[in-house]
This record gives C-alpha cells, sequence and structure tokens, in this order.
C-alpha cells in the first residue's frame, strides 16, 4: 500500500473561504442537533448529493448563495429526518459545528476531496478531535489528520505482525480462533481493532506473540499518552476527554480513606478496582473480556486477568486508566481544598509532602485523612 502525497501550493485566499466554513459547520450542526441525524448520515448525504463537489470546486451558487437549511433541504431525500427544522439562530459552537468547520478548513488547504478525507476516517473520528484541538489554531487539525491520513495509508499493525509472523489470515484463523472474515475487515480498516473486543485482541497477540497494544492503530489525539505520573497536570488535562471520547467503555472506582484504614492500601486498591469493573456493567452494560492490571499482584476480580510490569509505561490502556484516575482524583482534592482550605490540597493533591505535614502538625488531621498512614505524626502527641 502506498502513501498520500502531494504539494500545498500557496494561493490567494478565497473570498468565499470564510462563508464555505461557516455554512458546511452549521450543515453538521443542524443535521446532528436538530434535526437528529448522525454525523456519518449527515456527511454520506452531503457527498451524495453533490454537494461535496460544489464545494470542492468553492462554487458561489452552493457556498455563498444558499443558507445551511437550504442544503439540508437539498440533501433531505438522503437522511432519515422527515425534514429540515425551521431556521433559528444558532449561538452555541458545537463539537459538530467544529468538525464541519475543521472538514472544509482541511479541504480547502489539502485539496483531498471530502471522499478521500471520509475514506480515512469516520465522521466521529473526527468529531473526537475536538478535545482539545477546538482551542488550538486550525493549522493543527490540518497537520494531525495528515499524520492521519500517512499513517493509514500503510499497512496495519495487525497485518505488519502477521506477515512477519509469516502467517496466511486463514493460518491466524486458525491459530488464534479469531474468524478469518474479522481479520480481512481488521486489516483493511473497514473493522476498527481498536474497538474490537478484549479475548480476540487476547487471542491474536497469543498467536503472533506480541503484546495486545501492538495490534492497535494510534489514535493522533492520543499520541502524547503516557504514564500520568510523566506527564503535566495541563496535559493530563487535555488528553482526559479524547480518552473518554476514544474508549468503548470506562469506569472509575474509589475507596474511602476508613476503607484503607482498614483493609490495607493494597486490598482497598483491590476493592477500587473492583467497583471500576462494576461500573462499566452499571454504566455501559459491558463486562470486560480481559483485566489488565499495573504490577505483579492478581486481584482476583475475574478471570482472564494480565499482570503487567510497569504497565502505565508499557500498555495504553493501562496509561489511558492512570490519566483518568489522576484527573479525577485531582478534582477531588480540589473540591477538599475548597472546604479545608488550611492543609494547602490544591498545592500538594493529598501526597505526603513537606507542607502536608506541617499543616496537619498545625491544624491537625480532617475526615478525610488517612489516619494509618499518619501514625507516626499522631504518636508524638
Amino acid at each position: 500500500m502506498g502513501e498520500y502525497r502531494y504539494a500545498i501550493v500557496e494561493l490567494p485566499p478565497s473570498p468565499y473561504a470564510h462563508d464555505l466554513q461557516e455554512v458546511l459547520a452549521f450543515v453538521f450542526d443542524i443535521g446532528v442537533n436538530l434535526a437528529g441525524c448522525t454525523g456519518e448520515q449527515v456527511a454520506q448525504a452531503f457527498m451524495a448529493s453533490g454537494l461535496a463537489e460544489e464545494f470542492e470546486k468553492q462554487n458561489p451558487v452552493y457556498v455563498a448563495g444558499k443558507s445551511s437549511y437550504d442544503l439540508l433541504r437539498i440533501m433531505l431525500p438522503l437522511l432519515p429526518c422527515d425534514e429540515v427544522p425551521a431556521p433559528e439562530l444558532r449561538y452555541d459552537r458545537t463539537p459538530d459545528f467544529w468538525a464541519g468547520w475543521a472538514l472544509a478548513q482541511y479541504q480547502m488547504t489539502t485539496g483531498c476531496s471530502y471522499r478521500s478525507i471520509f475514506a480515512t476516517a469516520t465522521y466521529d473520528e473526527i468529531r473526537s478531535m475536538y478535545w482539545p484541538l477546538h482551542e488550538a489554531p486550525e493549522s493543527k487539525f490540518v497537520a494531525i489528520f495528515d499524520e492521519m491520513r500517512t499513517e493509514r495509508a500503510k499497512a496495519t499493525n495487525l497485518r505488519t505482525l502477521r506477515e512477519a509472523a509469516g502467517l496466511s489470515q486463514s493460518q491466524l484463523a486458525k491459530a488464534s480462533g479469531v474468524g478469518v472474515r474479522s481479520i480481512q475487515l481488521y486489516e483493511q480498516r473497514q473493522k476498527d481493532i481498536n474497538k474490537a473486543q478484549g479475548i480476540a485482541l487476547y487471542r491474536l497477540s497469543r498467536a503472533l506473540r506480541c503484546t495486545m497494544e501492538q495490534l492497535l492503530e494510534r489514535w493522533p489525539q492520543l499520541a502524547q499518552l503516557n504514564d500520568s505520573k510523566k506527564l503535566s497536570e495541563k496535559k493530563r488535562e487535555q488528553l482526559f476527554e479524547p480518552i473518554c471520547q476514544a474508549a468503548v467503555a470506562y469506569g472509575i472506582g474509589q475507596a474511602d480513606c476508613g476503607e484503607i484504614d482498614q483493609l490495607n492500601i493494597l486490598n482497598a486498591t483491590f476493592l477500587a478496582m473492583s467497583r471500576a469493573v462494576q461500573k462499566l456493567e452499571e454504566n455501559f452494560s459491558l463486562h470486560p473480556d480481559i483485566l489488565l492490571v499495573d504490577g505483579n499482584r492478581d486481584p482476583k476480580i475475574m478471570q482472564p486477568t494480565q499482570t503487567v510490569i510497569k504497565g502505565d509505561a508499557n500498555s495504553a490502556a493501562i496509561a489511558a486508566a492512570s490519566v483518568l484516575a489522576k484527573v479525577t482524583r485531582d478534582h477531588q482534592l480540589l473540591q477538599l481544598d475548597a472546604l479545608y482550605p488550611q492543609y494547602g490540597f490544591a498545592k500538594h493533591k493529598g501526597y505526603p509532602t513537606k507542607l502536608h505535614y506541617e499543616r496537619i502538625e498545625q491544624f491537625g488531621v480532617c475526615p478525610q485523612h488517612r489516619l494509618s498512614f499518619l501514625k507516626k505524626i499522631l504518636n508524638r502527641g
């Protein structure tokens, strides 16, 4: 498979550029949020109606002479809704508005057709880049999407690993127990391997003698994902929403200070893990196929479980979980800081720093302090 190559030629700015971006942004915004269509349905209707080609030519009849509502009426026979909603002023700039704006920007910058753009990524993938790219220059989206197109023009990780192992698709299917048709669809990117069932990834990784993460395709918006301890607070905050968007499901479990004092830190951690699994079932009606655990201790929550030494550095799934957990905890510490400002929780985030110890000695403990950890200080009195 080859790479996409094109030249960007500096041309005078189009007099219709802003109109084009705004009208397409509102087509997606109104189509999704008022007409009740999915973004993918709007995208397919936009292309099938011939409007995409008119926008590529920057035909003023369509990009400047018609409103977003006019364009949706042209697309209506291709949409699942019965009518286009009545016009109304739209002040909110939704993620769907941003997606339409970014799509128009990319097409005008590169000259790529909309069909080529949507052959690279689904509408939902593009929309998920809203966090945090809606605050970045438009050129940032162009650069990241360029990288995605180049990456996806290459063979998938699954195909590369399969060929390196000297296996045909049929042989891999027999060795792994994963259907040959699923393997074909994953390699053609017609099925997203990042959303494959955990047990399928586990079986493929065993057959190919690789890690499950090596099978996954990279999400550009998660390119800087790493162990949460190695990321700045700002970067963790920026990654939180993209992780939630990219994840098939996620759950956050907790154990309070009383449970830690009663059970010890290790068993309380296992309790929090089991609650996180319960959250998957409660919020997403999903039971995981396999549990990846950072470290070398099996919490005995479910089978199969795979422990991963230094998992937050070696597993993308564990790294993503560590970011969600850290950001959630930091937010809770900010709330505690508002309740107990004398302890400086906003500064030390509850960690055993010199400042934290000094404040405990000065003001005593609050209900949220873990007494078993503070025995030395408490015994001084």
